[in-house]
């Protein structure tokens, strides 16, 4: 329990920066995708305007959906129900996940290190 308590501002911080993440590669996901999109006027949706989805909606109706897809992302679920389809997408994705995985290290590192720290206090003396 004390390294658990010891490592809580570190946990504490995870969480602010995955919620940042959530929010900024939720947006650029948005914005990257519909870049390649034309608002229908009569359905008010995003239709891609090239490549082989051409007149198909995206997925990236708005940022809070574009934020579901980092949220599964972020947290390396990946429902497969949101995937980017054009090339800026995609490397968005790929940036997404890099950072995920990196941002997702630190933490547990810290967190081992508190229970190594812990260890020694609690372990009965050596038999003589």
């Amino acid at each position: 329990m004390h390294a658990v308590g010891s490592a809580v501002p570190s946990i504490v911080l995870l969480f602010v920066i995955l919620s940042l993440l959530v929010i900024l590669f939720g947006a650029m996901m948005f914005y990257i995708e519909t870049l390649f999109c034309e608002l229908d006027q009569d359905t008010l949706k995003y239709v891609y305007t090239t490549g082989d989805n051409a007149g198909e909606e995206t997925l990236y109706q708005n940022i809070p959906a574009s934020m579901w897809w980092a949220i599964v992302t972020v947290t390396t679920v990946g429902y497969g129900d949101m995937f980017p389809v054009t090339w800026a997408g995609r490397l968005v994705a790929v940036a997404t996940m890099v950072t995920a995985i990196v941002v997702l290290a630190f933490p547990v590192t810290i967190l081992g290190s508190a229970f190594n720290d812990v260890r020694p206090r609690n372990r009965p003396p050596p038999p003589v």
